[in-house]
């Protein structure tokens, strides 16, 4: 089967306009104890955002900021922990990235977006003879689902994850973290800002422009679903009007 038009691997990421208080973990060691460049040392308290259990919380080594961040532990928690986004944006990142498991981020996103990718897909390769004798609506359809048992479904994933791992070729899941923030967009849907860290705990006091990864989460009955990637015309999500 034709393969889609390769994406440029290089792309730049996204520079995006963080605002205020903001706090950076990474999903390596985030090395609590450094010193930021003005020589400023972060408040650490015990607490950390995530319960002793979590998995986050062993591995972002987050912790509370006291005085360098305006958000309260219950704030983080709704944003960290196991109801609120980080985790599925962290787990589908991890799919793609690190176990190069398209059925498993398949898994991770919105039933919409599920359906446009293979819209897409099947549009991209509509003139190939493997498709000539085929139903394309019905084509869609049972490429669409959670556990798709169409024969083509091997050809799909391969080229969608490579589409998506040639675009995030950049982004380093050791060394990255998530922004502490919420960031809603619409009811139900939130972006979730995957940035450099350096390893290391960052604090956002004022407006700052960094390059980033901005993953639009969308809480559904079956909790946070990846729905898109802001200011990429590729994976636009498709909120539907207030």
């Amino acid at each position: 089967m034709r393969r889609q038009r390769a994406w440029n691997s290089q792309r730049k990421p996204l520079c995006l306009d963080l605002g205020s208080n903001d706090c950076f973990g990474s999903l390596g060691r985030a090395r609590l104890g450094e010193r930021f460049g003005d020589g400023r040392v972060p408040a650490i308290l015990a607490t950390a955002c995530c319960g002793a259990g979590c998995r986050l919380a062993r591995r972002y080594r987050w912790s509370r900021m006291s005085d360098d961040l305006e958000q309260t532990a219950e704030e983080l928690e709704a944003h960290f922990g196991p109801a609120g986004p980080i985790q599925p944006a962290t787990r589908f990142l991890e799919a793609i990235i690190q176990e190069r498991d398209y059925a498993a981020a398949w898994r991770l996103m919105d039933p919409d977006f599920r359906r446009r990718r293979a819209e897409q897909w099947v549009e991209a390769n509509a003139r190939h003879p493997t498709l000539a004798d085929r139903d394309l609506d019905e084509l869609i359809k049972g490429l669409g689902v959670i556990a798709s048992q169409s024969d083509l479904w091997p050809a799909f994933a391969d080229v969608e994850l490579s589409t998506f791992r040639n675009a995030w070729s950049h982004v380093d899941l050791e060394t990255w973290g998530w922004a502490s923030r919420p960031r809603p967009i619409a009811p139900g849907y939130e972006v979730a800002l995957f940035t450099p860290t350096a390893g290391a705990v960052r604090v956002v006091k004022e407006a700052t422009l960094v390059r980033g990864l901005p993953l639009v989460m969308h809480h559904t009955d079956y909790g946070w679903l990846f729905a898109g990637q802001q200011g990429d015309e590729r994976w636009a999500p498709d909120i539907p009007p207030a």
